[in-house]
């Protein structure tokens, strides 16, 4: 019987380990895609303060960026051998007629805050140091020139000093460091290893820089990847070497061979489709009912029920019980 079992099991481990690992498939209706995220139409609002408040984030849903999704989609670009595997993203978007609203947080063991005597001004060149470019293009018109760049250096001195570029590859674009001055808000906070972006970004501002081609509606797809920069040390600011480590979330190279690269095509890029919202605030929570005071009514109180003897008053009852019983004996013998 053991050996019966022991077979059984041997047949089963080769038939699972024969099955092929699930690939990414391709997004129906939507050329050279892997990954479609799901961005809902915004309920609740957003504040542009670097803090995740209560809620203000629930109605979106949300992408994970790291060694595994890497696997899938896009690449890494290291000058090590071994990406770091503290190196993670998490995003939240959504979107109303208005605005677009992005949150980012990153967990990196080493940041760079203090850039020396580096100019950290220029946030058109993120991957100097630990920084995000963005990159987002039109569904309609997915090419190279139609491609708007949304970069931030967010944790610049400690988180206290972000700056941000609005753009494209023409270098015709908006770069601020002061949030609200140049049409748009954005904010950044530190707190541990953790990092936490805001960005509320007009429609209009996409739209005059001319990158906006499609009506911002329900159904609406642009493409975009998200593309990840770190260093470790100030040292090898703007080297490409040391401790650079760069991902690209959704290039298609690991799924359709360096020809998908192009000059940062943004054909083969992810999808990001504009949604319906999907949001149920939660049930208020209820109290329970106070409880009614009794009822007191005016009829005459029943008679009181004599109390039981208590068990030490049984006892001594009980105890006369058997002396009178005896004395009765005693009196009885007496008279014989």
């Amino acid at each position: 019987m053991k050996k019966t079992l022991s077979l059984a099991l041997v047949l089963i481990l080769a038939v699972v380990m024969c099955v092929p690992a699930a690939a990414v498939t391709p997004v129906d209706g939507i050329e050279h895609c892997y990954y479609n995220y799901v961005c809902n139409k915004a309920v609740l609002p957003v504040v542009a303060d670097g803090v995740v408040s209560d809620g203000e984030w629930d109605d979106a849903v949300e992408l994970t960026i790291n060694n595994d999704t890497i696997e899938d989609y896009g690449r890494w670009q290291s000058a090590g051998s071994t990406p770091a595997s503290e190196f993670s993203f998490t995003y939240k978007m959504k979107w109303d007629e208005k605005n677009f609203y992005l949150l980012e947080l990153r967990t990196d063991a080493h940041y760079v805050a203090d850039f020396g005597d580096e100019d950290y001004t220029n946030a058109a060149n993120p991957w100097f140091l630990d920084g995000t470019a963005f990159f987002f293009c039109d569904n309609e018109d997915p090419t190279t020139a139609n491609r708007c760049d949304l970069k931030w250096y967010p944790y610049v001195k400690q988180c206290n000093d972000p700056s941000t570029y609005v753009g494209g590859t023409d270098a015709q674009g908006i770069y601020s460091q002061t949030s609200g001055a140049d049409g748009y808000d954005f904010a950044s906070t530190l707190k541990g290893d953790l990092v936490t972006f805001e960005l509320v970004l007009p429609w209009e501002v996409i739209d005059d820089l001319g990158y906006l081609v499609s009506d911002i509606q329900e159904g609406t797809i642009f493409r975009f990847t998200p593309i990840l920069m770190n260093y470790d040390t100030i040292d090898d600011y703007a080297s490409f070497a040391g401790s650079y480590t760069q991902i690209n979330f959704h290039d298609c190279i690991n799924v359709e061979g360096e020809d998908a690269q192009g000059a940062e095509n943004p054909e083969y890029w992810a999808a990001l489709t504009l949604s319906p919202a999907n949001y149920t605030a939660p049930a208020p929570e209820t109290e329970a009912p106070a409880t009614a005071a009794p009822v007191v009514d005016d009829a005459p109180a029943a008679p009181a029920t004599p109390a039981a003897p208590a068990t030490s008053d049984m006892g001594i009852i009980a105890a006369a019980a058997v002396l009178a019983v005896a004395a009765g004996a005693v009196l009885t013998l007496k008279k014989r």
